[in-house]
């Protein structure tokens, strides 16, 4: 139970990053490798969990081994959107 107060938090504060970002993105681009980031930092917590976790349903396994390519895949793509569009 601790552990998904503590998750809660951060999928919160993940979204409203998110939200922010699309909501700005277009006049402030460096949204875009901050949201990478936040993404790219979560490439081994789920796979973490799924080694270590004792009671898993089925669709659990496939969200917790899927999501960490999809992170890095979006960090990836989040972080060359951003050099296209960037201003130097």
């Amino acid at each position: 139970a601790g552990l998904l107060r503590r998750m809660g938090a951060s999928w919160l504060a993940f979204a409203l990053f998110q939200a922010i970002a699309i909501k700005r993105w277009k006049q402030e681009t460096f949204w875009l490798p901050v949201v990478a980031g936040l993404r790219l930092s979560e490439v081994f917590t789920d796979w973490v969990y799924v080694a270590f976790a004792q009671d898993l349903t089925w669709f659990g396994w496939v969200a917790l081994l899927a999501s960490p390519p999809v992170n890095i895949l979006t960090g990836f793509f989040l972080i060359k959107s951003y050099k296209n569009t960037a201003q130097y």
